[in-house]
């Protein structure tokens, strides 16, 4: 067919519809069995560092509110605007191999088994500030093992203090360590739905385009604008007419239907 209206698409995929709902079923099933019995669990626990200039001293040690220290709005601008730059610091190799010597020392010490390189260490850490305004910045560590996940973070919280203020003179850190780990993959819920719609989009491909390439005569209209030979007749469905069907409306073929005799034109 040269043409093909939305009525013909529809009915070719709602005929076809099984196979839709077949895919549908076996990509979700799928994901379900991967998500809960496949899958590695992987935990994340965060921590946060807030991080100030010299002129806010965010240490309750140093500070407290029945100082007479007033925060003016520039050291709060002054302390967002490093943020940037505690970022950086906080993804340095040097760190992370702080962090590599410690865990090793110890692991040791508590008969823990700890095996992460420094490497390993950064590429499982997430560093990230929610906010330009916000002057807390998250750290996050994702491993195996909740308990590993949470200690690990915090035992970076608590270099990155002193590594930090290393760096840069007057500059306050309070770290907040992590209370806990929470899974963050696999996703049931969310693989099961993915895999649903990629399930029913694989089986529908190859049927609309089966739809669109389809170049056989399927009515009438389709003889009549194709070739110009006049229509003098059809052929009954005999087996619907045995079967005792009402009037029903061909949507492929534009008519209305009783046992497949054909009465052309619309209602």
């Amino acid at each position: 067919m040269e043409k093909i209206s939305f009525a013909y698409l529809l009915q070719t995929v709602l005929r076809y519809l099984y196979l839709v709902i077949a895919a549908v079923l076996v990509f979700s099933l799928g994901a379900f069995f991967y998500s809960k019995y496949i899958a590695v669990p992987r935990y994340s626990a965060t921590g946060q560092l807030l991080v100030t200039n010299g002129a806010i001293v965010a240490n309750s040690e140093e500070y407290s509110t029945s100082s007479n220290k007033k925060v003016l709005g520039s050291d709060i601008a002054a302390s967002a605007d490093l943020k940037p730059t505690i970022v950086r610091a906080l993804q340095e190799n040097a760190l992370y191999k702080k962090l590599a010597g410690t865990l090793t020392k110890k692991s040791k010490q508590e008969g823990k088994n700890i095996t992460y390189s420094y490497s390993q260490l950064k590429g499982n850490t997430k560093i990230q500030s929610l906010s330009e305004e916000d002057l807390y910045v998250d750290i996050t560590f994702t491993s195996e093992d909740p308990e590993e996940a949470k200690w690990i973070v915090n035992e970076l919280l608590a270099l990155a203090k002193p590594y930090l203020v290393e760096k840069m003179e007057n500059l306050s850190v309070v770290p907040t360590e992590s209370d806990g780990a929470v899974k963050t993959y696999p996703s049931t819920l969310r693989n099961i739905i993915i895999s649903g719609l990629l399930g029913a989009l694989i089986a529908l491909v190859p049927i609309i385009l089966f739809a669109f390439f389809n170049n056989t005569i399927q009515t009438e209209n389709d003889l009549m604008d194709n070739y110009e030979i006049p229509v003098i007749g059809n052929i009954p469905d005999f087996t619907n007419a045995k079967s005792g069907k009402g009037y029903n409306y061909n949507y492929n073929y534009n008519y209305y239907q009783r046992g497949g005799y054909g009465y052309y034109g619309r209602r």
